[in-house]
């Protein structure tokens, strides 16, 4: 998974992150919480922020995972992504940036001008509602394909059953304290404490190799700065953020506002930085997944004459 965060402790397998920080550890640990993903029967209880997202939460309390979301957030999730974020399930309705912790993909639950037919309609086409109830099947990757493009084309028959939602049953299984339940609450709360500690250490880890870079790095800022000319243009960056990917070499020929130099990830957001000048490049700054400031200096140009 490409993420701006080259080590995380949700990296690189988020089913199995999702395990670990809910106490289920060992060989055995993904099929472990799959089966608990798909015994569990999701209660919506939200739809929204965007494009009828539907957030849902386990009816069972022992069914209630719980999850850190990434840190920082992806700039690219497929749509009909399903994810974990603290305790509540979300289906990512389109491709979008996101931060939960993904643990599978379904089909589509969104139709932009609702034409794909039952159940989508061009005044409502998202497909879930609150209080409804979702409970996913387990399909082999070829057989979601297969079910993907049935639903986009219109031909795929959405298992939709009507039921009672019975509030007095939730209420008892709210109010049941029982062995098995507080076993997994404990066992998930030392979980986390350790996941976090892991996390923590990660972070520091980051920061500590930013700054050595950084430093390493100002020097021979500081020396190229002073030794330019009027012949050479140095490009700096408008926004902080990570650098994802450089897109130049050394001695590139550089054509202004169409030859791409890099693209930084921010705030969900991937910016694509151009030159405005032509010229030729003859000094980078940067390097994949370095944290920069706005107004830290990319690149050098020598301009045409």
């Amino acid at each position: 998974m490409k993420t701006i965060r080259s080590k995380a402790s949700y990296l690189p397998n988020n089913l199995k992150f999702i395990a670990n920080n809910n106490g289920i550890i060992g060989e055995n640990d993904i099929n472990q919480i799959s089966a608990i993903l798909l015994e569990a029967q999701w209660l919506v209880i939200g739809i929204g922020f965007y494009l009828g997202c539907p957030f849902a939460i386990p009816i069972d309390p022992k069914h209630r995972l719980s999850v850190p979301k990434y840190n920082p957030a992806r700039t690219y999730t497929p749509d009909g992504s399903c994810g974990l974020g603290g305790n509540y399930m979300a289906i990512y309705p389109i491709e979008s940036p996101g931060g939960y912790q993904l643990f599978g993909r379904t089909i589509q639950t969104w139709s932009t001008f609702g034409t794909i037919g039952y159940p989508f309609t061009n005044y409502q086409p998202w497909l879930l509602n609150m209080f409804d109830i979702i409970q996913f099947q387990s399909v082999t990757e070829l057989e979601l394909q297969n079910l993907r493009r049935l639903a986009f084309a219109g031909k795929y028959q959405y298992q939709i059953t009507d039921s009672i939602l019975n509030i007095n049953n939730i209420k008892q299984l709210e109010d049941i304290v029982d062995e098995d339940l507080l076993s997994f609450k404990q066992k998930q709360c030392i979980a986390q404490k350790t996941m976090q500690q892991i996390e923590t250490l990660l972070l520091k880890e980051i920061d500590s190799n930013n700054d050595n870079y950084n430093e390493l790095s100002n020097d021979s800022q500081q020396q190229n700065l002073q030794e330019l000319d009027d012949n050479h243009k140095i490009i700096y960056a408008m926004v902080g953020g990570v650098i994802q990917s450089i897109s130049v070499h050394i001695d590139d020929k550089i054509i202004v506002d169409q030859t791409i130099l890099c693209t930084i990830q921010a705030m969900k957001t991937e910016i694509t930085i151009t030159s405005d000048c032509n010229g030729t490049l003859c000094h980078i700054y940067i390097e994949p997944n370095q944290l920069i400031n706005a107004g830290d200096p990319l690149f050098i140009i020598k301009l045409d004459q």
